[in-house]
């Protein structure tokens, strides 16, 4: 054996703390004897160890392969251990070639065969090897096939490692690569026994940290002398398909070693994990190509994982070391576990990897690997420059893929903010697409304060943000009912000339209409069409008819405007597609768009609406009568004369020669009221100019001539109370422009009578109708039973009335209390009689008075009289 700097005496007690248990009494004939393969760097202690087993009361026959002499002798000693109490004795075990790890399965299995059937009993065998042997070739040896049906089974491998040297090994290693055999013995280890730790003062903790970055799965047992519990020394069954121990550490591994980013080591273990079941061909093709083909950029030296296997319910276990591998089901999934695949890999990754590594990482992320892609990028950073030997530093780009993937794995905002502070340990500084991973992490946390406070933060450290930045801020405040601080941040995004996207401005727009702050919208978009990159955007073309009719509905002309403008490119876009569309709007919506130009005076809004209306007919009708209506209504509210008689024109020209058409749609008590009231707006000046206007165009090349135009002209005058002017337009009718008046010019010019209490006058024009043949409507009766009650003549009124309910008409409601108002205040009680009992013909609720009685009978005192003159005084 070799020499060790202390050796332990032969018999040592084992420490009452930690009695080692064996198993029940001994394994029958068919039970193969357990294998465990002592290795460690030289000095470590492995001679120790084993002088330590051999010397313990234990109770166990123990033989002890001592591989001391080297490659050149092909003889080898075995050390039995009698049991408890008995001698040690010395066989010699003959080897084909030398060295235990350079020799071939063969000869070392059947030496072991020999030794075992040579002896009555053999409970395990401790197989040590020399301090510069690599345990690849001997797990490989030894690993053997249920099917061979062995009288041996590999254990496990034990790895002893001297605290007081391992920190020296470690910065050799990292200078010059030397000490590779220590690295290699840790990485094909199941326990490691970290001897002489009473020579380290302290840092045990980041001894057992960079072992574990070798072999993440290993055990790590403290000790001095290699005095430790024999429980983790022997039946550790850690090449055991069924081992219910190690499968539970392989379904509790964690996905991913957490990073340490300011050490270095080529020798790391990473996690492939996978949901879904696998086929086991495929995974047996794709082991193969792995250890086999070596189609990897990485020296795998062992694999153990489980596997979910399609069409079945067993836990599958993978193990494999170097080339070697097997696959076997172990026992059913419990009900409550997570059925899942998990592949644990101890390798050395290679220069080759690091050279092709941009490759790699663009591959992996176009398949949205993302749990590789992590543990990738925490080994790459762990690992030294091929060139320059120095720890590899990432740049901002790599950095932000890492980042990519932290956040694609459902990194929280706060591991996203402190994986960005880690970026200064490599001299980086994190730039806008850093920050807009992190925003994207808050985005899917909801956590709005948050992504405010980061995007003030770019904004002071000189960061700018750019679209994204803004964009995912603005999406996430709109989500959160947030539309008052939206509002600040699409300010800043408009000044900086970025883009908003098409999502986020949508998003923007349902919001405002909703909450109703359509000021707000408008003045948005208006920015947004004041810069090239956003005047594109374009809400859906149901949300714009939305905007259209919360416009109209809240007289926003403004915003009323914009939703046109989208209409329309909707529907310039509906043309150019093949086959053609053909979007229309609702003419109902196109007449709210008139009445509201009409209200806010718009005349922009009334040229969009009547645009958006012939867009929308494509040429295939003309628009309704209550479309032109609306027009006129909307050019007279603004004051466009001109353009609101051209409309009647069109109106006439339209339906003017209709049999079936409604006389009503042309009266100017009714239809034409709007154009009534502004022909009068400025009194007889605005009446004269729009007559002469009329005369002009009745003699052009094109002539015009309307009686409804002439009729508004003349009820204009009567609103006026300019009797004359009424009449003598109405004599023109027949005079100059040769027209016959129709029963809306004599119900014009009953009007104006009756407002200067021509009562005989009024009288008189309607027996000129009738004897003329023109037929009386109801709007003629209600006008004479006006006239009448200017009179104070209820009789004569309610002798209209039932002159007009003989030629068919039914009087208004209105026209009734008109009727019985009079009565009542000239104390006719008889008329007011006939007043009820016609209201309960026609079903009228007539209501009481009692208000405007009230009003009526109000007796003023005379100390309340104010003296005209006085009062000019004050």
């Amino acid at each position: 054996m070799e020499d060790d700097d202390e050796c332990p005496p032969l018999a040592v007690e084992l420490s009452p703390e930690k009695p080692y248990n064996p198993p029940p009494p001994g394994p029958s004939a068919a039970s193969p004897v357990g294998v465990t393969v002592i290795t460690g760097y030289l000095g470590a202690g492995k001679s120790t160890l084993v002088n330590y087993i051999l010397s313990a009361q234990h109770g166990k026959r123990i033989a002890v392969i001592l591989n001391e002499f080297g490659e050149e002798i092909g003889v080898e000693r075995a050390m039995i251990n009698e049991g408890q109490g008995g001698a040690l004795v010395e066989e010699w075990v003959e080897l084909a070639n030398g060295c235990v790890c350079c020799t071939v399965k063969h000869s070392l299995v059947q030496a072991l065969e020999q030794l075992v059937q040579r002896k009555e009993r053999m409970d395990h065998i401790l197989l040590e090897t020399t301090g510069l042997a690599d345990p690849a070739p001997l797990v490989s040896i030894l690993w053997l096939d249920d099917q061979l049906e062995s009288s041996i089974k590999l254990d496990s491998i034990i790895t002893v490692i001297d605290a007081k040297n391992f920190r020296l090994q470690i910065d050799e290693h990292k200078k010059s690569s030397s000490f590779p055999e220590a690295f290699h013995q840790i990485a094909f280890a199941d326990v490691v026994i970290l001897n002489k730790i009473d020579l380290v003062e302290d840092n045990l903790e980041d001894l057992e940290r960079q072992i574990h970055e070798v072999n993440a799965l290993v055990t790590v047992v403290q000790s001095v002398r290699c005095q430790v519990d024999l429980n983790k020394i022997f039946d550790q069954q850690a090449y055991g398909a069924k081992n219910p121990s190690q499968l539970q550490e392989l379904l509790e591994y964690s996905k991913s070693v957490p990073p340490n980013l300011r050490h270095d080591n080529s020798i790391s273990t990473f996690c492939i994990c996978e949901q879904d079941p696998i086929s086991l061909s495929k995974v047996e093709s794709w082991l193969e190509d792995l250890l086999w083909e070596r189609k990897s950029d990485m020296d795998i030296y062992r694999c153990k994982g489980i596997l979910h296997v399609h069409d079945s319910d067993q836990v599958h276990t993978l193990q494999a070391v170097r080339e070697v591998y097997e696959v076997l089901p172990a026992r059913e999934w419990s009900k409550t576990e997570s059925r899942t695949n998990k592949i644990v890999v101890i390798a050395l990754i290679s220069k080759g990897l690091f050279i092709l590594y941009p490759e790699t990482f663009a591959e992996w992320m176009a398949e949205q690997r993302w749990e590789e892609m992590k543990q990738l990028f925490e080994f790459w950073v762990r690992s030294l420059d091929p060139a320059s030997g120095k720890p590899n530093r990432p740049d901002v780009d790599l950095f932000n893929h890492y980042l990519r993937a932290q956040l694609m794995s459902g990194a929280l905002p706060i591991e996203m903010l402190d994986l960005a502070e880690q970026m200064r340990e490599f001299e980086i500084t994190p730039n806008t697409a850093s920050h807009n991973l992190i925003l994207k992490s808050m985005v899917q946390a909801q956590e709005a304060d948050g992504a405010e406070k980061l995007i003030e933060r770019m904004l002071q450290t000189g960061t700018q943000p750019d679209d994204e930045s803004y964009n995912l801020v603005v999406n996430l405040l709109i989500k959160l009912n947030r539309v008052d601080s939206t509002l600040k941040y699409l300010d800043l995004m408009l000044k900086s000339g970025y883009t908003i996207s098409s999502s986020v401005f949508v998003e923007y727009v349902r919001a405002c209409v909703r909450s109703g702050r359509l000021d707000t919208l408008a003045s948005v978009i208006e920015k947004c069409k004041a810069t090239d990159q956003n005047k594109v955007l374009c809400p859906p073309w149901s949300w714009c008819v939305e905007i259209a009719e919360a416009a109209f509905e809240a007289n926003n002309s403004k915003l009323g405007l914009f939703a046109l403008e989208y209409l329309a490119r909707w529907i310039a876009r509906s043309e150019r597609v093949i086959p053609p569309l053909h979007l229309s709007v609702d003419e109902g919506l196109v007449l709210s768009a008139l009445s509201a130009a009409g209200r806010t005076c718009s005349p922009d809004l009334l040229n969009a609406a009547w645009s958006i209306l012939r867009k929308s007919l494509h040429q295939k009708r003309a628009p309704t009568p209550e479309a032109y209506l609306a027009k006129i209504y909307a050019h007279s509210s603004i004051g466009q004369l001109q353009r609101a008689f051209g409309t009647l024109r069109e109106f006439e020209n339209t339906y003017g020669n209709f049999e079936d058409i409604d006389l009503e749609l042309f009266s100017p008590f009714t239809s034409l009221r709007p154009l009534v009231v502004a022909c009068c707006k400025d009194g007889y000046t605005t009446l004269d100019s729009v007559y002469v206007q009329l005369e002009n165009l009745s003699s052009a090349d094109s002539p015009y001539k309307s009686v409804a135009a002439l009729n508004c002209v003349i009820l204009g005058c009567a609103n006026i109370w300019d009797l004359e002017r009424a009449y003598e337009t109405f004599e023109a009718i027949k005079e100059k422009f040769g027209l016959t008046p129709d029963i809306h010019s004599y119900n014009a010019l009953l009007h104006a009578f009756g407002k200067r209490k021509k009562t005989e006058e009024a009288c008189n024009v309607f027996q000129h109708l009738v004897s003329l043949g023109v037929k009386p409507n109801a709007t003629t009766y209600g006008l004479l039973v006006d006239t009448h009650l200017v009179n104070r003549d209820a009789k004569a009124a309610l002798a209209v009335i039932a002159e007009m309910v003989d030629a068919g008409f039914t009087p208004s409601k209105e026209t009734l209390k008109k009727v019985r108002r009079r009565c009542s205040r000239e104390s006719d009680f008889d008329s007011d009689e006939k007043v009820q009992s016609l209201a309960k013909q026609f079903n009228y609720r007539m209501g009481g008075e009692n208000r405007r009685e009230m009003l009526f009978n109000i007796e003023y005192s005379a100390e309340f009289a104010i003296d005209f003159d006085d009062a000019g005084a004050l």
